[in-house]
């Protein structure tokens, strides 16, 4: 999807000189989309434009870049730190701002849009409800080129040194400094503002990165931002010294010819799914569900062992950790039967997929891209959606689902997922999903 932000400058003459010479209107699209609509209150027009200041809005950019470009989706209640980062609505300045959220999964960045209340005090109501997906690249050009003009405003207005000035000169030196664009991702991604994030916490998640590699520790620390950050390390720290669940993978299902035409392009969700397919294909399962015997002969671990529920850590995240290419360790969480099956599908998925110098793979409740597609790839795999379609025969109801969770061996919120996930289901039948709302939260909801 393209996102884009585009604007006729005005002047106004009752604010502060970079706040009125960068006075516009604006008009930001999601593809079709346009989230800036609006009704005026005084006049009672519709327009896809609107009068703000261009220049809270590149500041706010500027201020939360790292985070806005790396850092995921909450779980359960975001945090005021959060929502001031992700909402557009805290670009402030005293202007009504459209709701628009934005969170990255690394890959894409997220974008939610919705409608404003109708307020007496406001002068216009936004009209907006979508959701979509922009490539995060793209997301970065157009805030760039967006910042830049602005800049480039103030510049010809002879109003050089403000905030933004400062601002930006700072976030491009960290940008151009690889080293130090490291440490800004990992700090954004732990859920720290720039030049926020404490030394003990980020100072273990570097120690981390020779043992575990740098992508592993990224998805650590997505973790961090949830305020048990030494809980999590803590976690860490005693897994991987603590003896697990000995693997051998069956890479030749994973790694042969089917899964290597999953294209590397594809969303992560898609990614997951199509491999799933393809390892199934190359087994000729079908549509038939999968035994713990097949499983557990793909992953090379005994089953009595794998499915006994009553061993299991109470940590943050199951790991696996990596001898060597053929042989793992892996810490499992779950003490039900389906949820450790859907933990053993997503290892499966990750030490495919992963890159030779992660030594650990993380498996979380993260809304990063490499999560996503763990989820995705379990889900297809253990309870394939045609097959699940099949079964059901379009009665959706909860003794069918109930039904259908126990052919499959999965949970029954995996099977829900499932039908939401492919549009059969509306998002509401999720936990804390509203039906009048396409947010991922409750927009009075903050931690």
């Amino acid at each position: 999807m393209t996102f884009s932000i585009d604007f006729n400058w005005l002047s106004s003459q009752h604010e502060a000189p970079e706040v009125s010479q960068t006075g516009a209107t604006l008009r930001i699209g999601l593809d079709d989309a346009v989230l800036t609509r609006n009704v005026d209150d005084w006049s009672k027009t519709v327009s896809d434009d609107v009068r703000l200041s261009a220049y809270p809005l590149a500041l706010w950019f500027a201020a939360n870049w790292w985070r806005l470009r790396w850092e995921s989706l909450a779980s359960g209640k975001p945090s005021l730190s959060w929502r001031m980062s992700h909402e557009l609505a805290a670009a402030g300045y005293g202007y009504v701002w459209p709701r628009v959220l934005f969170a990255s999964d690394g890959e894409v960045i997220e974008v939610w849009s919705e409608p404003g209340e109708n307020s007496p005090a406001a002068p216009v109501t936004y009209l907006t409800q979508t959701h979509g997906f922009v490539p995060a690249g793209d997301f970065e050009r157009t805030v760039d080129g967006f910042v830049q003009s602005v800049l480039a405003r103030l510049d010809k207005v002879e109003l050089r040194g403000t905030s933004l000035h400062e601002l930006w000169n700072e976030l491009r030196h960290e940008r151009d400094d690889k080293d130090l664009a490291t440490y800004r991702r990992l700090e954004a991604v732990a859920g720290f503002d720039p030049g926020e994030g404490p030394d003990d916490i980020l100072g273990r998640l570097e120690e981390f990165v020779p043992a575990a590699g740098a992508e592993a520790v990224q998805e650590i620390a997505t973790l961090c931002g949830s305020g048990q950050s030494t809980q999590v390390l803590d976690d860490v720290s005693r897994l991987v010294h603590e003896p697990g669940l000995e693997a051998t993978p069956d890479d030749a299902a994973t790694r042969g010819q089917d899964a290597r035409r999953v294209n590397p392009r594809l969303p992560a969700w898609v990614r997951g799914k199509e491999m799933a397919l393809a390892v199934r294909h190359h087994l000729g399962w079908n549509g038939q569900p999968v035994s713990n015997e097949d499983l557990c002969g793909l992953l090379g671990v005994a089953p009595g062992t794998a499915m006994d529920t009553r061993h299991g850590s109470r940590a943050k995240l199951a790991l696996a950790v990596r001898h060597d290419r053929r042989n793992l360790s892996l810490h499992l969480r779950p003490r039900t039967e389906p949820a450790r099956r859907f933990e053993l599908a997503r290892f499966l998925y990750d030490h495919a997929v992963a890159v030779d110098q992660d030594r650990w793979l993380p498996v979380t409740g993260a809304k990063t891209s490499r999560q996503k597609a763990q989820r995705a790839f379990a889900a297809e795999f253990l309870c394939p959606i045609e097959s699940l379609k099949d079964f059901l025969d379009e009665d959706y109801s909860d003794d069918m689902i109930d039904d259908a969770a126990q052919h499959f061996n999965v949970d029954v919120q995996a099977v829900r997922t499932q039908l939401v996930n492919n549009y059969l289901l509306p998002r509401e039948f999720l936990p804390g999903m509203d039906r009048s709302s396409v947010f991922p939260y409750r927009q009075d909801a903050a931690a």
